[in-house]
């Protein structure tokens, strides 16, 4: 019988078969029942209902055709008579995050995905993820394989994915390249999902895989005509065909990831070559749709209101806080955050702040026109806050750290726990042997290398040592010795605690106290605070009343961003008073760098430069006017800037090397006496042939430089790379997972903690230094010290074989920023070198709760409005005086650098006429958004539009949207 019933029961039958609910079974099970209840199928019948041997069938909608064609000859009156489904809703999720090359966690993008129910990509027949910004190199690109994927979890398995391609550009990851750079690549990505019911067997190989539904790779399109001069633009449109089978029947999808640019005539560029591609691809196909989503680059017109809400400086104008508090009020009211939508620089026509009518520019007529966008939102529609520009979760947690912190990964707020400062502090075991990168023990590496002569066996070192020390030359006409060596455990750059020292220079009857301080910055930006402590937190190796002073750093960066904070870097540390007691070889302007004595060493393509450098201050007793022009200055005591020498051999091929010797003539004038003192910062070679080939040239300058000097002292302090051999006690400590590859276990960790606590058994230690040791090693081979390490002993009296109380082993601590970021459950990055004691008094939990909250509260208020269209009633939005509009305020306009409100500039940009006026943007608005292209064959909805900001990436907030397609 056609009746309702029987087809229900049909279906039901069905249903049971399709264990997964995937909504559709093979063609073997659906032609098997049908031949077992007698039902024959017409070919005509077949094509009727989009039918094709050995395709899957979506049976509800097959069945329906059946029994709607047989009702017209059974009698039964129309509304028992089944009805075939006219059209299919199509439900399609998108996603949206601006990366700012954070590596997006699955956990982030799950909860991108299912953290909301109304904007959920749940039972979804499509899920697009775009991705602007992503970083791949060698670290990341394994976590990015099939992220979408490994983020749906169970889900997946009713899905292809665009990531199933092994041969994309990069295996597994659905990228394009857009710039290539020192640290990685930058890429956009677009990750897709496209259920099995809608896949069809387009290539009819009886498998329904991304070669069905994906006929091309994704690609970059609409490129923009700016910055392309020499490098190429990575304001682009990513664009992924999909083909969908639907009622038996092709349909074409073309998902658009736009990446607008911020200038008005290069985005109208991109939508005219948009609009032709979208005419090309449409043109033959019967059932075509496009959307696009992503970043429009359109923000909110400073309108007319806001004129008593800025202060004008100069022409430019700035957002007060009554002007703050205003916009927090419009958004935080849903009628009011409409009404703040329509002053979208899409869709705005009225007055400015200037007074001026508001012309939108040919670039947002253009993309109005061609799409019906999300700024043209009916009233009704739960309207998720601003995306942009929002304060950025790493300056939030800066000013709780009070140093500049950068979350490596996309963050989920609720993922981040409390940190244990005093484990921080006093937790040996886990500084010098907790590091795991990657699965792998970084500290407890036994590394075998290469023998100390020819046919020898090899070397075992440790990751552990005294690889920072002090050495004074042998060769010195000036008496010197090594008075104190110590490292400072409070202050942290990377994996070595910074050194300081104090030699004494004997000249006559006078002691010159020469402090000498190093710090391994690897990148980090050295802080005033910071390097105060190097100098003057020790009462026994302190910087205080000395009369050379001498800091060396090395991999010391200088771009565009820290230049200002290095400038008189050693002056500012030691604070005016002490400072007005010296004279410094950063005062000298002609320096490579103004007011930076440093050497370049590296430079990198993301306009940065790598570099090391020697600040030193010697006492004004010391300095006489020698070039008589009646001041005592910077020339009279440098008589040049600091220079490389000794360069390695190594890795010189086509670029500088960076491992060398930086060096610093001082002339200092005693009693009537001359002084040459000559400063070396050492960067030696971890090769032990470019080691020695260092300091032999080492040795031919020191001869050079010391001939006919009465009083002539050369002291080298740095890095020396000398790490503790692998000695035979271990071999009960280590394990051996390979022949010769060795690694230290939790009871060898302990036993070498127990050791070097004890500051009367470290020198014991010490003894097992490269250097100086000569017994056997965990292999039971005689040590042979290298050429190197001998050559430095007979040139220099080393740290390693003074009298002086030895301090803790400089190498190789767990860098301070993989602690906390272990500690917060999300991995970070220290830019700054940091006192421990800066932050260890810090109320995490309370910071916490009252400053990073407030991105909660942006969620807080989406939760409100999904109450309420649940339940019918309006959202009852808290007191605008309440901590929650509080807190929105910092999330939107609280972000500072440098003394700058970033979010509160309103920028005045190019007129939309020529010899019109200028427009004005607030830094503020729905710039992420989604557009239906208005030439579709097919019919759309809007369902949903909502923001994520439990997750953060940088200033905008990631953006989900549903839209339903009616095919």
């Amino acid at each position: 019988s056609p009746s309702h019933r029987a087809m229900e029961s049909l279906v039901s039958a069905f249903r049971r078969l399709d264990g997964k609910g995937l909504g559709f079974v093979a063609w073997r099970d659906f032609s098997a029942i049908l031949s077992k209840l007698g039902v024959d199928i017409s070919e005509g019948q077949m094509d009727l209902l989009g039918l094709k041997p050995g395709e899957p069938v979506r049976y509800e909608e097959v069945i329906a055709g059946l029994f709607a064609g047989a009702a017209k000859h059974s009698g039964l009156p129309k509304e028992e008579q089944a009805q075939p489904d006219k059209s299919v809703d199509v439900k399609i999720w998108l996603g949206f995050a601006k990366l700012d090359t954070k590596l997006p966690s699955t956990h982030a993008v799950e909860k991108l995905l299912y953290g909301n129910e109304s904007a959920s990509a749940d039972k979804a027949d499509v899920i697009a993820l775009f991705l602007t910004d992503l970083l791949i190199n060698q670290s990341s690109a394994e976590s990015l394989r099939r992220l979408l994927q490994r983020s749906m979890g169970a889900h997946a398995q009713d899905y292809v994915f665009n990531e199933d391609d092994k041969g994309l550009l990069v295996a597994h990851i659905p990228a394009q390249l857009v710039k290539a750079s020192d640290d990685g690549s930058r890429y956009v990505s677009m990750h897709i999902a496209v259920h099995k019911r809608l896949v069809p067997d387009t290539d009819l190989d009886g498998d329904y895989d991304h070669h069905d539904c994906f006929p091309t790779q994704g690609y970059l399109s609409c490129k923009s005509s700016r910055r392309n001069d020499y490098s190429p633009t990575f304001k682009s449109i990513l664009t992924q065909n999909i083909v969908l089978r639907i009622n038996g029947k092709e349909f074409d999808l073309m998902l658009l990831g736009a990446n607008l640019d911020t200038n008005d005539e290069a985005k109208l560029g991109q939508l005219e070559a948009l609009e032709r591609l979208l005419q090309a691809q449409k043109r033959g196909k019967e059932h075509f749709g496009a959307l696009i989503w992503g970043d429009f680059n359109n923000r909110l017109v400073a309108f007319e209101e806001m004129k008593a809400h800025v202060q004008e400086k100069s022409g430019k104008y700035e957002i007060t806080e009554s002007g703050a508090r205003f916009l927090v009020d419009c958004f935080h009211d849903p009628c009011r955050r409409h009404e703040l939508l329509k002053k979208d620089a899409l869709v705005y026509t009225g007055p400015d702040l200037a007074g001026k009518a508001v012309v939108p520019p040919p670039c947002n007529v253009k993309l109005r026109a061609m799409f019906d966008m999300t700024a043209d939102v009916e009233s009704t529609f739960d309207l998720p806050l601003p995306s942009y520009k929002q304060q950025p979760l790493d300056d939030v947690v800066s000013k709780m750290f009070g140093t500049h912190i950068r979350f490596r990964n996309t963050v989920c707020l609720d993922d981040i726990k409390p940190v244990n400062f005093h484990s921080l502090h006093s937790d040996y075991t886990e500084t010098y042997f907790g590091w795991q990168q990657d699965g792998k023990r970084l500290q407890r590496i036994i590394r075998s290398e290469e023998a100390s002569s020819k046919d020898g066996p090899p070397n075992y070192y440790m990751q552990l040592g005294w690889l920072d020390s002090v050495a004074i030359w042998n060769g010195n006409t000036a008496n010197a010795s090594l008075t104190q060596w110590d490292n400072e455990w409070n202050v942290r750059a990377f994996d070595h605690l910074p050194l300081r020292s104090v030699v004494s220079v004997h000249v006559g009857d006078t002691t010159i106290t020469t402090w000498l301080g190093f710090v391994k910055l690897d990148e980090r930006l050295p802080t005033p605070s910071s390097l105060e402590k190097l100098l003057y937190s020790s009462k026994s190796s302190s910087a205080e009343g000395a009369d050379v002073i001498a800091l060396f750093v090395t991999d010391l960066l200088i771009n565009e961003d820290s230049v200002e904070h290095i400038r008189h870097l050693l002056r500012l540390s030691m604070g005016a008073t002490r400072a007005e007691k010296y004279i410094f070889s950063e005062d000298d302007p002609a320096l490579l760098v103004a007011h930076i004595p440093a050497q370049l060493v590296k430079a990198t393509e993301n306009g940065g430069a790598r570099y090391v450098a020697m600040f030193v201050a010697v006492k004004r007793d010391y300095v006489i006017d020698i070039d008589a022009d009646g001041d005592d200055d910077h020339h009279d005591v440098f008589p040049e800037p600091c220079f490389l020498t000794c360069k390695s051999q190594r890795k010189n091929r086509y670029e500088p090397v960076f491992k060398s010797i930086l060096a610093q003539n001082v002339l200092l004038h005693i009693n009537g006496k001359t002084v040459d003192l000559l400063l070396l910062g050492a960067n030696l070679d971890t090769n032990d042939d470019a080691k020695l080939g260092q300091l032999q040239a080492c040795e031919r300058m020191l001869l050079m430089q010391s001939r006919g000097k009465e009083n002539f002292c050369a002291i080298l302090w740095g890095d020396f790379n000398n790490r503790l051999v692998a000695f035979e006690g271990m071999k009960p400590y280590v394990s051996e997972k390979k022949p010769g590859k060795f690694e230290i276990t939790d009871s060898g960790a302990q036993f070498l903690v127990d050791w070097f606590m004890d500051p009367l058994r470290r020198r014991e230690l010490l003894q097992k230094d490269s250097l100086v040791y000569t017994g056997l090693d965990l292999a039971g081979n005689q040590y042979t010290p290298p050429k190197c390490n001998e050559k430095l002993l007979k040139m220099f009296k080393m740290s390693a074989t003074s009298d002086v109380q030895v301090p803790l082993p400089s190498y190789k601590v767990q860098p301070l920023g993989e602690m906390l970021g272990k500690q917060m459950g999300c991995p970070l990055d220290l830019q700054d070198v940091v006192s421990l004691d800066k932050i260890e008094n810090l109320d995490m939990v309370g910071a916490w709760k009252t400053q990073v909250a407030q991105y909660n509260d942006s969620a807080w208020h989406r939760s409100q409005s999904q109450r309420a269209d649940s339940s019918g009633s309006a959202a009852v939005a808290p007191d605008i005086d309440s901590d929650h509009v509080k807190n929105l305020a910092h999330v939107f306009f609280g972000w500072y650098e440098d003394g700058k409100p970033l979010q509160r500039s309103i920028r005045s940009e190019a007129a939309s006429t020529e010899g019109g006026p200028p427009n004005y943007y607030m830094q503020l608005g729905w710039l992420d958004g989604v557009g239906r292209w208005k030439g579709n064959s097919v019919s759309s909805e809007l369902s949903a539009w909502d923001t994520e900001p439990r997750v953060q990436a940088f200033d905008h907030v990631p953006l989900r949207a549903v839209i339903n397609l009616k095919c």
